[in-house]
């Protein structure tokens, strides 16, 4: 009986780990501490996390970590008895699924102020094939059983090198910031800014995200910070917490805590800034020097 089981339990093994190999040769590679079972819980989202939810397609945008995820569950029916060919057929039928909704689910990615993601689809042909060629390398988590499911988990970065929002940025030039604001060394200067939109809800997250001075002048956007930064750290950091947003890598010892007085874009991603705050960004090169490394955190807290 012993050694009945062992036999069905390497039977099982051996086919499970060429399928977890398999996997992650087409998507990103696997840690080689893996643990089977450590990304079940990753529905437990931190307080702070800025998560938009898209229940269509069971899916989510972390604007915080900049990961898009996507899960599925598929109910076993038993008619194979042969527990590697079983794992097998839904290991294919998992991720062609998670790969069609983690397409799906990108489309509700707001890009700037009049794009989403699905404009792509339709209007740019010469980047929607790039934008599946990036899906195709996102990373499919190995599925996992519980009780009478598979369950499978597929996650896309924006940020970093192989980022989804590379593709966007890449074409994107560089404009020289206002200066009709006085600016000297011996200025008060800020090593990051905090700009917290409590009181505007409309105000939504984006990749581009634009702010700008009451007289229309660009003060940030992607056309502002140094490109490898921008690649490697996307336009800002979201948080729903004000209190984590003084205490995030971005943040210095030197911080200029900024409300916007309006939302502008279609979309409400872009902001504007009174010129007086304006002015306290520009006084000094050393603050502008935060603007080109995306020192920047913008707080969208959650609303009841």
């Amino acid at each position: 009986m012993k050694k009945s089981n062992v036999f069905r339990t390497s039977r099982f093994l051996i086919p499970s780990i060429a399928i977890f190999l398999s996997w992650n040769l087409v998507g990103a590679a696997a840690s080689v501490s893996f643990d089977p079972n450590f990304f079940w819980t990753k529905n437990e989202i931190t307080s702070h996390e800025l998560v938009e939810k898209i229940d269509t397609y069971n899916s989510m945008i972390n604007w915080t970590t900049g990961k898009v995820r996507t899960e599925i569950a598929l109910t076993i029916k038993l008619g194979n008895p042969n527990i590697g060919q079983l794992f097998s057929a839904y290991s294919e039928e998992i991720r062609e699924q998670l790969r069609q909704n983690l397409i799906k689910a990108l489309g509700y990615l707001r890009i700037s102020a009049i794009f989403s993601l699905k404009d792509y689809y339709s209007q740019k042909n010469d980047i929607r094939f790039e934008i599946i060629d990036r899906v195709d390398s996102a990373f499919y988590y190995p599925p996992v059983q519980k009780n009478n499911q598979f369950h499978g988990i597929a996650e896309l970065n924006l940020y970093g090198k192989d980022g989804l929002a590379t593709l966007f940025y890449r074409d994107i030039e560089g404009v020289a910031l206002p200066t009709n604001y006085p600016s000297s060394s011996s200025s008060e200067y800020y090593d990051s800014i905090i700009i917290d939109t409590l009181i505007f809800k409309e105000f939504n997250p984006s990749i581009e995200m634009r702010i700008y001075d009451q007289d229309g002048r660009l003060l940030y956007g992607p056309e502002i910070v140094d490109k490898k930064v921008l690649n490697e750290k996307g336009i800002c950091e979201f948080t729903t917490s004000l209190s984590y947003a003084f205490k995030s890598q971005r943040s210095g010892t030197k911080i200029l805590y900024i409300m916007p007085i309006e939302v502008k874009g279609k979309s409400g991603t872009d902001l504007i800034i009174h010129n007086d705050d304006a002015a306290k960004i520009m006084a000094n090169p050393l603050s502008v020097k935060a603007l080109k490394q995306a020192q920047i955190v913008v707080v969208k807290p959650e609303y009841n």
